[in-house]
């Protein structure tokens, strides 16, 4: 029979391995976070190869309203590369949320506002696009990387 002394040496010992378990979660949630906003960033100024390196080799990128689907990572960043020399953007990071679906593997949504300039138009017109991301991110090398990314357009405003 379980007594009280018994229990207690139980919890002592299965405590550290329980809040070490939480902490390491915490920890790669963060990193996800992190890649998140890095993302936005390089996104909008490059360089290239930092962008790609946000990716696994066969990641997935798609915004379903463009009837865009680019795979891997290497096309991912070559669609950025020819978006830089084409446009100026900044994109605001409004919200973003990570959730741990398994051992390596995790589900990330995020709110962004983009705002988008043509390097090329004269009339100086601005696009402004509200939007959610979808992300399925998996730990990589002890980096959190996207391995598909679904952008959904929520709004568009020109101005």
């Amino acid at each position: 029979m379980l007594n009280y002394y018994h229990a207690s040496i139980i919890v002592i010992f299965l405590l550290p391995a329980l809040f070490g378990c939480a902490s390491q979660q915490q920890d790669s949630e963060f990193k996800c976070k992190t890649t998140i906003e890095r993302y936005m960033a390089l996104r909008d100024n490059g360089p290239t190869k930092d962008y790609q390196a946000l990716f696994v080799e066969q990641a997935e990128f798609n915004i379903p309203q463009l009837n865009i689907n680019v795979s891997g990572s290497k096309a991912i960043a070559n669609r950025q590369a020819i978006a830089l020399k084409e446009t100026q953007t900044m994109h605001i990071l409004t919200h973003s949320s990570v959730k741990h679906l398994s051992n390596n593997e995790f589900e990330a949504e995020s709110i962004f506002v983009l705002l988008q300039k043509s390097k090329q138009d004269n009339f100086d017109s601005k696009v402004i696009y509200n939007g959610r991301y979808n992300d399925l991110m998996v730990l990589h090398n002890d980096q959190c990387l996207f391995k598909r990314r679904t952008v959904h357009i929520i709004g568009k405003q020109e101005w």
